[in-house]
């Protein structure tokens, strides 16, 4: 009978299940499985035997600390970008600023032109 092992789970987040061996050499020994290995379509990756748990465990974290650090590099990657966004954000408010004082600024100049045109093409 099979029994479930909390503390081991598959990548796919099924726990894995403790089965002992079906083979005269391993009818005494247990191997652990996800509970859909070999059920479903897809590939779960957990298929152990006991005495091989400890190594196959430190190859996890090894896996996990790889990936923990490629997530980290990925990050920062992110923050930069989004620091140099923010920075460039802020450049182009202030040159908004910049061009809006400016048109302001010529605002008079434009209806004085307009005044006197009209002004002119009358007389």
């Amino acid at each position: 009978m099979a029994t479930v092992d909390p503390i081991l789970s598959c990548a796919c987040g099924r726990a894995c299940a403790g089965k002992p061996g079906s083979a005269v050499s391993r009818k005494h020994k247990f191997y652990f499985s996800c509970q859909s290995y070999g059920v479903h379509s897809r590939a779960c990756e957990v298929y152990v035997w006991e005495d091989e748990l400890e190594e196959y465990v430190q190859k996890r974290i090894r896996a996990a600390g790889v990936k923990l650090q490629e997530l980290r590099e990925d990050r920062d990657e992110f923050i930069e970008e989004l620091s140099d966004r923010t920075r460039e954000i802020k450049k182009l408010k202030r040159m908004n600023k910049v061009l809006q004082l400016a048109l302001a600024s010529t605002a008079p100049v434009a209806a004085l032109i307009a005044v006197m045109a009209a002004w002119a093409g009358h007389h």
